[in-house]
């Protein structure tokens, strides 16, 4: 069977508490601003070898507020039911390395590492603050790869190993 939505824009169809009323949980509003600066270089010693070196600088804002309606049963800590100035910056540098040697035309043996980072989202942010929980970590991750490239005429492959080691997922 074909699930066709009652309401396309929520505007009708509301879940309704046993008394009547619309049954309305939180109200949110969020605003997100990035900056991310990066630099990177390369240096080939010779056709064979080339070592890559790189850093960025990653910044995000979020703001905005989140107000839980009264007699819900979330659980708000504030009494007036939310945050209505939600303010957080998170920043963090991260470094990259990569080196690839090419023995002949048709081959490349490389290995790549590098830091990566992720502001938590905006609802996660907003609940905590709202509910009075420490703040939201961001997420980091160690990311490496290492692998083999092949490129012959109409045919090419590329074998890789990955892996990703996270913190605060």
């Amino acid at each position: 069977p074909i699930c066709i939505p009652l309401n396309l824009w929520g505007n009708g169809a509301f879940i309704l508490y046993p008394d009547g009323h619309v049954q309305m949980t939180y109200n949110e509003y969020t605003s997100t601003s990035t900056q991310k600066y990066f630099v990177t270089d390369n240096w080939t010693p010779s056709d064979r070898w080339m070592f890559s070196l790189g850093a960025a600088w990653l910044r995000v804002n979020r703001s905005g507020w989140d107000f839980q309606y009264p007699d819900n049963q979330g659980g708000f800590a504030h009494p007036q039911f939310g945050v209505g100035d939600i303010d957080k910056t998170f920043d963090k540098a991260t470094p990259a390395f990569g080196v690839r040697f090419s023995p002949d035309k048709n081959n490349q043996f490389y290995y790549g590492v590098g830091e990566t980072f992720r502001a938590p989202p905006n609802t996660a942010i907003a609940i905590a603050e709202a509910t009075g929980r420490p703040d939201n970590v961001p997420e980091t991750a160690w990311n490496n790869d290492i692998g083999w490239r092949y490129y012959g005429g109409p045919f090419a492959a590329n074998l890789m190993l990955y892996r990703s080691n996270f913190r605060n997922k």
